[in-house]
C-alpha cells in the first residue's frame, strides 16, 4: 500500500478508481458562472470576480441546504411550579 519516495511515503491505492469529468483541465468550466473555462490563476473560478462572488454567498449564508425547522424544546419553568 505505501511506497517510497525520496523523503516520504505515498500511500497508494491499485483497486481504487476516481473518474472526475474535465476536473484539471483547460476546458473546465467556472464553478460559480459556468459560462468561463477556469483560469488557472483563480481555479476553480474563471476570475477575481467569480471567486469573490461565490466567498459573498458563503459569507451571507446564501448557500443552504433545505431542511425541516427543528421543534422548540419543551418549556422547564411549567414543571417546577
Amino acid at each position: 500500500m505505501w511506497e517510497s519516495g525520496p523523503h516520504f511515503k505515498i500511500p497508494t491505492f491499485p483497486n481504487f478508481q476516481i473518474q472526475l469529468d474535465r476536473l484539471g483541465t483547460l476546458d473546465a468550466l467556472c464553478v460559480y458562472c459556468r459560462r468561463q473555462p477556469v483560469d488557472l490563476a483563480w481555479r476553480p473560478f474563471c476570475s477575481e470576480r467569480c471567486k469573490m462572488a461565490d466567498l459573498g454567498h458563503w459569507l451571507t449564508g446564501a448557500y443552504s441546504a433545505p431542511a425541516e425547522p427543528v421543534p422548540e424544546p419543551p418549556d422547564d419553568d411549567d414543571e417546577h411550579r
